[in-house]
């Protein structure tokens, strides 16, 4: 099918709602014409029936007749040879019957006429003819009578019925013809039919594709456009060439694109500001808090040395709260970081055995805050990792102290395996808690900057909702992914996986020390 055609559909200035409308009354056009054409081709088979059955009748009658003749000529001709009156007035009776027959017949057409007039006239001087042998019969002459019989009544005789044999041919003729005009008008009329159909029904198809083309094809373009604008880009305009609705909310599109392409601009712009003052202010912060806390360590230290043990308890809550406020800091100075896209790793190779071991001391204070219990499960076929160590040993850290936040007198499970397939090696840590678990709803927003599960819970356990957050940017920047799965009031078990090694810096592949001591290439 022509492109054409849907173009031209398209830059029709028409409605959405008229163009439908016209197509619709174009197909009902195409059905009434269909309509009349069938009704035309039958109306001619039935005139062609008729006048066939009108022959058939015709023939019947032009047939008897034929034989009337015959049968009465031969009835006089044995009157005749046998002269008894009764026998006579019985061939006067049908000679005369045969007359009021003739003239009765009816399906004499204008080729015929001539045919049908010689007919008569044959026919009444056989009838003259037999009325005087007849009378010559009755006044006893039979030689003459019979003379008579034998030079005119029979040539008479014979002329009729070779007549009434010339009219049935040519009636059989006719009728012959009738038929074979007949046959090919149904031939005709067939495939008259057959053809309006097929044309009818590809106008029908022609039309609902050129319709169906010029409004579905531009929504395809604004859809895939649309699809295009979520996922970030405005570089492109939707061309439509549509007169109607489709063409204005085409406009409106890309007019809509250009909106969200300079507020996509300023928002970024502003998110690098935004990461810029948070950086800068994380610094400028860090240096007095650094102060704060160096200053309280040293008056608890000068106040262990002289006994003054009044001071120590709020100069520890200096320390402490000093201490908080810088990791909420650092928190901020990372994400900022990671949001500007000036976060960089620094693989090196490790002990993952002696991490885990380091992190688990780190992180036993806030282990027995809240009475619980540590339980660490490691592989033995850790072996060596190499990847930047201060995110993994800050990735662990987060889901521990997570783990201790929101579990009281509970146990903390952290798994550790390696996890070996044809291409990489991986490896998977879990961190299981007892602890209050979440809904479905709350895991939706777990991973969001600034967003904790509820609430109360951030009234109640405090923090910012930043650790999560970091802690998935960190594992998708060396590779990995972090899953969580939680159960409302029965615990929480979060899983990370990475990969042992990481591309070095330069592009080269490293050599790592596997678990057995042999060299491995990652």
């Amino acid at each position: 099918m022509k492109v054409w055609l849907p173009k031209l559909v398209a830059r029709a200035p028409f409605t959405v709602h008229t163009k439908l409308i016209g197509a619709f009354f174009a197909i009902v056009a195409l059905l009434i014409i269909f309509g009349l054409v069938v009704i035309q081709v039958l109306s001619g088979i039935n005139r062609r029936s008729e006048e066939l059955s009108q022959l058939r009748r015709k023939v019947g009658a032009f047939r008897q007749l034929q034989h009337d003749t015959t049968a009465q000529i031969y009835g006089v001709t044995s009157a005749l040879l046998s002269p008894e009156e009764r026998m006579i007035e019985s061939a006067l009776r049908q000679l005369h019957e045969f007359r009021y027959d003739l003239e009765r017949l009816q399906f004499v057409t204008r080729d015929e006429v001539e045919l049908f007039g010689r007919i008569k006239i044959e026919h009444e001087q056989l009838i003259q003819m037999i009325t005087n042998v007849v009378e010559l019969t009755r006044a006893q002459e039979y030689k003459k009578a019979n003379d008579l019989r034998l030079t005119k009544i029979v040539p008479l005789a014979d002329t009729l019925e070779r007549l009434t044999n010339e009219m049935v041919n040519r009636a059989e003729a006719d009728m012959e013809a009738k038929v074979d005009e007949s046959n090919r008008a149904h031939m005709t009329s067939r495939w008259v039919v057959i053809g309006f159909a097929v044309g009818s029904i590809g106008l029908a198809i022609l039309l609902g594709y050129a319709v169906s083309s010029s409004l579905m094809g531009p929504v395809m373009l604004m859809d895939e456009r649309l699809r295009q604008i979520a996922s970030g880009d405005f570089s492109k305009h939707v061309e439509v060439p549509n007169r109607d609705e489709l063409g204005t909310l085409a406009d409106n599109l890309n007019r809509m694109n250009n909106e969200l392409r300079d507020l996509y601009q300023q928002i970024e712009a502003a998110s690098r500001h935004k990461s810029d003052f948070l950086s800068n202010m994380s610094h400028e912060l860090r240096t007095p808090l650094n102060a704060i806390i160096g200053y309280s360590e040293m008056l608890t230290e000068e106040a262990e040395d002289r006994d003054q043990k009044d001071f120590i308890p709020d100069l520890q809550k200096i320390r402490a709260s000093g201490r908080h406020l810088l990791e909420l800091i650092n928190d901020i100075l990372d994400l900022s970081k990671i949001e500007a896209g000036k976060v960089e790793l620094f693989p090196e190779t490790f002990d993952v055995k002696l991490l885990i071991e380091e992190i688990s001391g780190t992180v036993q204070p806030l282990i027995e805050k809240n009475s619980n219990i540590l339980a660490i499960n490691c592989a033995d076929n850790l072996g060596d990792m190499y990847a930047d160590i201060t995110k993994v040993r800050q990735i662990l850290f987060n889901l521990l102290s997570n783990a201790c936040k929101f579990t009281e007198l509970g146990t903390i499970t952290l798994d550790a395996v390696r996890d070996c397939s044809e291409d990489a090696a991986w490896l998977s840590v879990s961190v299981t808690d007892t602890g209050i678990g979440m809904t479905e709803e709350q895991m939706e927003k777990l991973f969001q900057p600034f967003s904790q599960a509820d609430i109360q819970i951030a009234r109640k356990y405090g923090g910012t909702g930043l650790g999560l957050a970091i802690t998935r940017q960190f594992c998708e920047m060396m590779g990995g992914d972090i899953k969580v799965r939680s159960e409302f009031g029965r615990g929480t078990a979060f899983t990370m996986r990475l990969p042992m090694a990481a591309p070095h810096p330069e592009g080269d592949i490293v050599s790592l020390i596997a678990s057995d001591g042999s060299s491995k290439s990652a």
